[in-house]
């Protein structure tokens, strides 16, 4: 504890200390967004929820840095991406919604940050301790994936290519 941190807290949230070196390095490639992308651009919301899904805000959310929820609902993906939403089974609509938002924005930002961000989804969708958040940062990951049309990593096959070997 020191002066300036009194309370001893962290931005990361708690149970990201205990993925490995790798994922926490790699889930905080993505905390500042694309580049060259307009402030208002879809893929930002993601970012803020993305945010919220493992770091501690220094300000009440909602903010510009991080919105409320970790995750999103297929009604908000369908109005992000401009879409008429027709309720159905929400996870099939979620699934459908993430698959065709990122379809379209694979033009839109760099492909180089976007690789990174699907990453990082992945860390979120396979190792976040909130099975809700778990479940929709995975979704987004498999879209992301699904949109470059490639294969996802299993769990086994992540946690083999971010282990940490001997660092420290």
């Amino acid at each position: 504890m020191s002066a300036l941190n009194p309370h001893g807290t962290s931005v990361l949230q708690d149970w990201v200390p205990g993925l490995t070196l790798a994922m926490q390095g790699t889930l905080l490639t993505c905390v500042r967004g694309p580049d060259n992308v307009r402030k208002d651009h879809p893929v930002k919301k993601f970012v803020r929820r993305y945010r919220r899904a493992f770091l501690n805000n220094a300000k009440a959310p909602p903010s510009g840095f991080m919105d409320v929820e970790a995750f999103m609902t297929a009604r908000e993906v369908a109005i992000l991406r401009g879409a008429a939403y027709h309720p159905r089974d929400e996870q099939d609509a979620l699934t459908k919604e993430l698959v065709h938002f990122w379809e379209s924005q694979v033009d839109d930002v760099p492909h180089h940050w976007l690789m990174h961000f699907a990453h990082c989804a992945e860390i979120l969708g396979y190792r976040h301790p909130e099975q809700a958040t778990a479940l929709f940062w995975r979704e987004v990951y498999y879209a992301i994936c699904a949109s470059f049309h490639m294969a996802p990593e299993s769990c086994e096959q992540m946690e083999l290519r971010l282990r940490d070997r001997g660092c420290f």
